[in-house]
C-alpha cells in the first residue's frame, strides 16, 4: 500500500461540503432527474462538477481520501442505465449475437432483427439508434469478449449485463490508477496527481456511468508503458496488445518506442504485442470480416462530424467560398494526416527518455483529436490519462469542457451550437499553447504550491508503490 507523507493530510469541512454537493450532482444524473435533452440543467451540472473538482484538488486531498471519494461517487451509478449514451444497447446486442453463434462483424442489427429471438430485441434495436442499427460492429475483439460475457446475464432486465460491463469499466479505471501511480513515481512526479483522473467527472460519467471502455483501453496501455520502461517485453507486449484489442487507438502509439529501446527489445516487444492483439481476433475470423470492418471504420472519416475543432474551422472557412460540406473531401485525406502526425512525433522528436516518449504519445493523441472530424467526450479520457503523469493542465481543462458538447442534444432535434464549441476549445488551446511553450502547469506556476510543497526527490522518499 502507498505510504504518503503526513504533509498530505487533512479532511476539512470544505472538502466535506464539496463531496456532498458532488454526490448530489452525480445523483441527479444517475437517478434520471436530468436527461440529455435538459440542455441548461445538464450544462450547469457539468460546469459545477468541473469547478468542484478544481476545488477538491486545490485542498490537497491525500491518497486515501481520493480513493474513498472516487469510489463513493461511482457507487451511485451502479444501478444506472445510461441515459446520456445509447451505445450500451449495441454492446449487449453484440454479446447476444455471439450467444446465438452469430458474428457481430458480419451482420448489422437491422439485418438479423427478424432472425433472432431474445428478450427486448425490438426495444434494443430501436434504442441503439439508426447509426448502430444499420452498420456492422466496429468494436475490437477484447471488447466483444466482454460483451459476450455480459450477455450471459441478459434475461429480460438490462441492469444485469450493464453491471457486468460496469465492472470491466471500473477495472480499467483501477488499471489507470495503479499504473498511472507507478509511472508518476518513475517520472519523479507527485503521486497525488492521479486524483485529477480518479475524481474526474468525465471518467466517472463516461467510463463508469455510460460504459465507454476508453479507461480500460488506456489502463492497459499504461501497463504496457510501465512494463516497457521496466524492460519487460513480454508483459509490455501483453498489455499493449490487449489495449489495441480493446480500442484500436493505441496502434498510433507503437512507433514512439523505436528510438528509446534497443533493437532486440523492440523485436520481442513488437512480436508479443502483435501476437496478443491478433490472437483475440481468432474466434471472429472470416473472409468478409476485413471488408466489413474497414467499411465501418471508414465511416468515421467520411460520414461523421461531431465536436470538431480545427476541422470545424476549416469547414466554416470553406463555406465562405462554397455551399457544400467538405467532410467527404477531407475524410479521404484524414488517414494521411494521422500517419503524418505519428511519423512526426515518433521520428522527428527526440524520444530518448521515458518522459519524452510519454510526451510524444500525448502529443500524437492531442493532435489527432485536434484535427479529426469527431470528438465524443469519452475520447478525451485517453488524453487525460497520458497528460496527468506529465502534469499537463490542458488535458484536465479539456476533460472538463468536452462534456459541453452534449449541448447539441438539447431540444427536439440534434443541433450543434458553434458558440458552445468555441467556448469549449478556447481554454483548451490556450493552455495547450502555454504549456507547450513553457512548462506543464501542474508542475510549475500556480500549481507548484499544491503538488510540489517539497522537491520531487523528497516526495519519492516518503512514497512507496509496492
Amino acid at each position: 500500500m502507498p505510504k504518503i507523507s503526513k504533509e498530505y493530510k487533512g479532511f476539512s469541512i470544505e472538502i466535506l461540503l464539496a463531496a456532498i454537493l458532488s454526490l448530489l450532482l452525480y445523483s441527479s444524473l444517475s437517478f434520471g432527474l436530468i436527461q440529455r435533452t435538459n440542455t441548461y440543467l445538464l450544462f450547469g451540472t457539468f460546469v459545477s462538477l468541473g469547478l468542484l473538482l478544481l476545488w477538491l484538488m486545490s485542498k490537497k486531498p491525500n491518497l486515501r481520501l481520493i480513493i474513498v471519494l472516487g469510489i463513493l461517487f461511482r457507487i451511485i451509478f451502479i444501478p444506472y442505465l445510461p441515459s446520456l449514451s445509447q451505445d450500451f444497447y449495441r454492446y449487449i446486442w453484440d454479446g447476444v449475437l455471439q450467444l446465438n453463434n452469430l458474428n457481430p462483424y458480419l451482420f448489422s442489427p437491422t439485418e438479423v432483427l427478424s432472425k433472432v429471438d431474445f428478450p427486448l430485441a425490438q426495444q434494443m434495436h430501436e434504442a441503439m439508434g439508426k447509426l448502430h442499427a444499420r452498420n456492422f460492429s466496429n468494436y475490437p475483439p477484447l471488447s466483444q469478449w466482454i460483451y459476450f460475457l455480459s450477455a450471459n446475464f441478459h434475461n429480460g432486465d438490462l441492469i444485469y449485463p450493464v453491471i457486468v460491463l460496469r465492472i470491466f469499466a471500473f477495472i480499467g479505471e483501477i488499471l489507470v490508477f495503479i499504473y498511472g501511480f507507478k509511472i508518476l513515481a518513475l517520472l519523479g512526479k507527485s503521486p497525488l496527481l492521479i486524483g485529477w483522473f480518479f475524481l474526474n467527472p468525465l471518467v466517472i460519467i463516461e467510463s463508469f456511468g455510460n460504459l465507454h471502455f476508453e479507461a480500460l483501453m488506456i489502463g492497459l496501455c499504461l501497463g504496457g508503458f510501465y512494463f516497457a520502461f521496466r524492460n519487460k517485453p513480454l508483459l509490455a507486449g501483453l498489455f499493449f496488445g490487449l489495449s489495441i484489442s480493446t480500442k484500436l487507438l493505441p496502434l498510433l502509439l507503437v512507433p514512439v518506442f523505436l528510438k528509446l529501446f534497443p533493437f532486440k527489445f523492440l523485436i520481442r516487444f513488437l512480436s508479443y504485442c502483435g501476437f496478443f492483439a491478433l490472437i483475440t481476433w481468432v474466434p471472429f475470423l472470416n473472409l468478409d470480416l476485413i471488408s466489413n470492418y474497414s467499411q465501418t471504420i471508414k465511416l468515421w472519416f467520411i460520414n461523421f462530424e461531431f465536436n470538431g475543432s480545427l476541422y470545424y474551422l476549416a469547414r466554416e472557412v470553406h463555406y465562405l467560398f462554397y455551399d457544400f460540406n467538405i467532410l467527404r473531401r477531407i475524410g479521404r485525406y484524414t488517414p494521411y494526416l494521422v500517419v503524418s502526425i505519428v511519423l512526426f512525433c515518433s521520428f522527428l522528436l527526440k524520444n530518448k527518455t521515458k518522459e519524452s516518449v510519454f510526451k510524444s504519445s500525448l502529443l500524437i493523441l492531442t493532435l489527432y483529436f485536434f484535427t479529426t472530424t469527431t470528438v465524443h467526450p469519452w475520447y478525451i479520457i485517453s488524453v487525460l490519462a497520458l497528460g496527468i503523469p506529465l502534469g499537463y493542465f490542458y488535458t484536465v481543462v479539456w476533460s472538463l469542457v468536452v462534456m459541453w458538447s452534449y449541448w447539441a442534444y438539447g431540444g427536439e432535434r440534434y443541433n450543434e451550437n458553434l458558440w458552445i464549441i468555441l467556448l469549449e476549445y478556447l481554454p483548451v488551446y490556450f493552455f495547450f499553447v502555454l504549456e507547450m511553450t513553457y512548462q506543464p502547469l501542474l508542475k510549475n506556476f500556480c500549481f507548484t504550491r499544491i503538488f510540489y510543497p517539497r522537491k520531487p526527490e523528497q516526495i519519492r522518499e516518503t512514497t512507496s508503490i509496492g
